[in-house]
């Protein structure tokens, strides 16, 4: 599939960084009387060369010192929330990002709130147990494209992959899920994987066209509208009708039942 060619080399560093800086653009463009969700890949980690590293592989110093200016430079206009997927490099970025809010003087100063509990949301590739290494095989440790466009198109039995599309709903229901709670505006920050961020834009784009694999700390933002949801990637911004299946529609379209 001519589209995954374009695929982004890991190791272009000035290009994940001037993302990340796009993002920190984006989000202060954000009203403070607005909810946002940020879905952001964790920060550079060492090279994965083999099964365990695909899982214990941790953030190198550069990246921890990035997330801890990414959070020193985030906007403090609303409450930040942080969820994570249970892998650690995750869960430090997470944990690295809260550090640099409390290094930033006007948050120390106004006594800035970060909501320090750590929701472990399920947000990695699932399918049945003991089946990591099959996926883990079949990714490569350098190219996944062919593998990933044939997951999309349903090429692999759920006995191995869990299915594109029910991934991608399982991704929106958990993530919103959790965003519908927040009783004033927040922001929530998804520290999540590269796969996990592929999903959602495509399964909510509902196409493959200029799409590039997600480098190291970059992902998106994610508003829900009255009938929409806005996609604010980069210097776009893409407002998209709900998906039948999303599940805001059972509340704004009563006849309509999410799976």
């Amino acid at each position: 599939i001519k589209y995954w060619c374009q695929s982004m080399n890991n190791n272009d560093k000035e290009k994940w960084i001037r993302d990340n800086e796009q993002i920190l653009e984006n989000l202060k463009q954000i009203d403070k009387n607005e909810s946002a969700m940020l879905i952001i890949r964790h920060s550079e980690r060492f090279e994965i060369e083999d099964f365990d590293s695909v899982v214990n592989a941790g953030l190198t110093e550069r990246g921890k010192s990035i997330a801890v200016k990414f959070g020193k430079e985030l906007p403090i206009d609303k409450k930040i929330r942080f969820f994570s997927s249970p892998i650690q490099r995750c869960i430090d970025t997470a944990d690295l990002i809260k550090q640099g809010i409390c290094e930033n003087p006007d948050a120390v100063k106004n006594g800035f709130n970060i909501d320090d509990h750590k929701n472990h949301l399920m947000l990695v590739l699932q399918g049945p147990i003991g089946d990591w290494w099959q996926i883990s095989q079949m990714f490569g440790y350098s190219n996944h494209m062919p593998t990933v466009g044939k997951w999309i198109f349903g090429h692999y039995s759920p006995a191995i992959f869990e299915p594109f599309n029910q991934y991608v709903m399982r991704l929106a229901y958990f993530i919103f899920s959790h965003h519908q709670q927040a009783k004033e505006p927040v922001l929530d920050i998804i520290s999540t994987h590269d796969v996990t961020i592929m999903s959602l834009l495509i399964g909510l784009l509902g196409t493959l066209d200029k799409f590039e694999w997600v480098g190291f700390f970059g992902g998106f933002i994610m508003q829900l509208k009255e009938k929409s949801i806005l996609i604010i990637k980069d210097k776009e911004k893409i407002e998209i009708p709900f998906p039948y299946w999303w599940p805001v529609s059972n509340i704004i379209e009563k006849d309509r039942v999410v799976p």
